[in-house]
């Protein structure tokens, strides 16, 4: 699941969503998040949409990007 990069006031409806959606095989995961980390974590321990990144250094040799995360 991408809800970690959702705007946070997003994310209980997306969760919503898929729950809804999810074939039968998938609530068991969906009822461990939705118990721990929608109701027992602060989304803002885990959500990072608001976290800035940007590419700071890449070589042509080996055409690796690095890409530093911080918050804004």
């Amino acid at each position: 699941m991408a809800l970690p990069l959702l705007p946070v006031e997003d994310v209980q409806r997306a969760f919503e969503t898929l729950s809804e959606e999810a074939p039968v095989e998938l609530q068991p995961f969906f009822e461990y998040f939705e118990d721990w980390w929608m109701k027992k974590v602060p989304f803002r321990l885990w959500n990072v949409s608001n976290l800035k990144h940007g590419i700071v250094g890449s070589t042509k040799e080996s055409k690796k990007i690095i890409l530093i995360f911080g918050h804004l």
